[in-house]
């Protein structure tokens, strides 16, 4: 079997895994209320989705968390 495919199976696998970590995680972060790891947690699934090739679902979750972040940065700011 081509070493290629092997390696790309096993990244694949390894990600999907570590999508499903960051689900359970987020859910957590949910429960908790606990924003920032939500956020934190959004962007380690999108690590996950670029791993698998997904790049746009992953791009729109960055663009999420990044408006969140500068909306947060900026109430913080007029404090």
């Amino acid at each position: 079997m081509n070493v290629g495919i092997e390696l790309m199976r096993c990244v694949v696998f390894k990600a999907d895994t570590a999508g499903e970590i960051s689900v359970k995680q987020f859910r957590l972060a949910l429960a908790l209320g606990d924003v920032g790891l939500e956020y934190r947690c959004r962007l380690y699934y999108s690590l996950s989705l670029m791993q698998k090739g997904r790049l746009r679902e992953a791009k729109d979750l960055i663009r999420c968390v990044t408006v969140f972040s500068h909306q947060t940065l900026r109430l913080r700011s007029r404090e």
